[in-house]
């Protein structure tokens, strides 16, 4: 009879410990995508960042058209790093934003900086008040791309209203903190604040 007790016990234990670990964990280790809601800031525009971002000129692609007449159109802290622990990251600040419309409640903003060889980023898929983060860079962008297991730890996304259309001004705050795994299982970490406004197209 104790054996038995003990036997319980200890299965118990064992799949409280279990449990406990999965509820704990934050890290969606099967790759689903994880859809967080939007918050609705109305009056998100009248923040005075805007105000200071219409003052300062666009960051364009090598191969944009020059547009003197471009306003900034994201501000946004940008670390990298290959641990959680970010006090030797990379910071990168040097990005353009641009949205294109696939539905009115459906649309994808592009927050990145291309050249020649290179370009990287952050995806962000809005669906139904819904939105998923995707970091990225790809090293040569006439090559294929590397298939990267991507898994959002933290995502929040502010925007000034739920539905657009083609030729509105959308704004937005964001903040995300998510890991890429590679093909080879090397691991890096991206997190990012910022503000961006652009031109639905």
């Amino acid at each position: 009879m104790k054996n038995y007790l003990l036997y319980t016990f200890t299965l118990i234990t064992f799949l409280f410990s279990c449990q406990s670990k999965k509820e704990n964990s934050n890290v969606d280790t099967k790759n689903e995508i994880v859809w967080t809601d939007v918050k609705v800031v109305p009056y998100l525009n009248k923040n005075e960042i805007y105000d200071r971002m219409i003052h300062e000129p666009e960051i364009l692609d090598i191969q944009d058209e020059k547009d003197t007449t471009a306003k900034r159109s994201v501000i946004i802290d940008f670390y990298t790093s290959d641990s959680e622990d970010f006090s030797k990251s990379y910071k990168d600040t040097i990005f353009n934003c641009k949205a294109n419309l696939h539905h009115p409640d459906s649309l994808t903003i592009t927050i990145e900086y291309r050249n020649l060889v290179s370009a990287d980023g952050l995806l962000i898929d809005v669906n139904k008040e819904k939105f998923t983060t995707k970091p990225f860079y790809h090293a040569d962008v006439s090559k294929n791309k590397e298939k990267v297991k991507s898994i959002v730890l933290k995502q929040e996304l502010r925007l000034n209203k739920a539905n657009y259309k083609v030729g509105d001004s959308i704004f937005g705050r964001l903040y995300f903190y998510t890991m890429n795994i590679s093909n080879k299982q090397d691991t890096t970490y991206f997190r990012g604040k910022g503000t961006f406004m652009t031109k639905i197209k």
